[in-house]
């Protein structure tokens, strides 16, 4: 299954969760542990951008005729501004690696909570 134009990334990774979720994916567990590991490092890398393209100031020095306002207002869109804006962009791949964190978390959690009732089970009905 890739992502096509009319198939967003985060429909992409919803489609795969629920996949998962329906036991027609599989990933070893450790794998799935170490792929989410690094969605954690990326999002820290992600939400730090995110954070300092927020804290930039309105873009000014363009002069005060027409065009050097326009040019400030266009810089200032593009940072903080529109849905193409840096920040925009910035959540949105945000967004994407949690849904992709999400997925791996079904393999590591799914494995415990089976192991878990093994245990349990074995605890209270013995060994075959």
């Amino acid at each position: 299954m890739n992502p096509t134009p009319e198939l967003s990334a985060a429909t992409y990774w919803s489609n795969l969760a629920a996949a998962a979720d329906q036991g027609h994916l599989f990933l070893a567990s450790e794998v799935a542990r170490s792929c989410s590991l690094h969605c954690d490092g990326y999002l820290d890398k992600l939400r730090q951008r995110l954070e300092a393209v927020q804290a930039m100031p309105r873009a000014a020095g363009y002069g005060n005729f027409d065009s050097g306002t326009q040019l400030a207002d266009f810089y200032s869109d593009r940072m903080s501004g529109g849905e193409n804006s840096m920040a925009a962009v910035l959540q949105s791949h945000i967004d994407v690696v949690m849904e992709m964190q999400a997925v791996f978390n079904k393999f590591f959690t799914v494995t415990t909570d089976n192991d878990e009732a093994n245990g349990a089970d074995i605890v209270a009905n013995g060994p075959n």
